[in-house]
């Protein structure tokens, strides 16, 4: 397997011999998705679920938080001027690198837990609600 980075900031893995890819995702069982996180952990790559019995895999170096990092550099924007709104392990990174962090409801336990403020789940419009509380737009203009 060969993990490289392009002209551009995305990060690919490739398979000797396949196409090159840039994210797998993986949708199954719990226990399978363990064997395979397992069998898969030595190698340089970023293993995250990022819902209920999924997996996505990605070269090491390639997660939200990285992406986060760039675009703040390329954009020239502070750290305290980003907001991160997310539901899932994968975006871990992205939290890190934002200024305030939002959960959905929905969102496993161990994440609200990490992030400055948890907003209603995304079916009842989590991500409209937390931008209308923090003053950034209000409700009827986004839904």
């Amino acid at each position: 397997m060969l993990c490289s980075r392009r002209r551009n900031p995305i990060w690919s893995i490739q398979f000797e011999g396949s196409e090159t890819y840039y994210k797998i995702y993986v949708q199954d069982d719990d226990a399978k998705l363990a064997a395979i996180t397992r069998d898969l952990h030595p190698l340089p790559l970023q293993i995250h679920p990022s819902d209920n019995h999924n997996i996505e895999i990605t070269n090491a170096q390639a997660n939200k938080g990285e992406a986060l990092r760039f675009l703040k550099r390329h954009l020239q924007i502070a750290t305290e001027n980003v907001l991160a709104i997310g539901n899932h392990d994968n975006d871990m990174p992205m939290f890190a690198e934002a200024g305030y962090s939002v959960a959905v409801a929905n969102a496993p336990a161990y994440v609200q837990e990490r992030v400055h403020m948890v907003t209603r789940p995304c079916e009842e419009n989590g991500v409209a609600y937390a931008l209308a509380h923090l003053g950034i737009c209000r409700m009827d203009s986004i839904i």
